[in-house]
């Protein structure tokens, strides 16, 4: 079971750094259609 927890983590981490991801696309589109 001690495998799981580094696999867990590096999933958690991927989300994350997906959800930045979008979250930064997201700003640059708004600041792209205002401006």
């Amino acid at each position: 079971m001690a495998a799981v927890k580094p696999i867990v983590c590096l999933y958690s981490i991927g989300r994350g750094e997906l959800l930045l991801y979008l979250m930064k696309s997201k700003q640059e589109t708004e600041t792209e259609t205002e401006g």
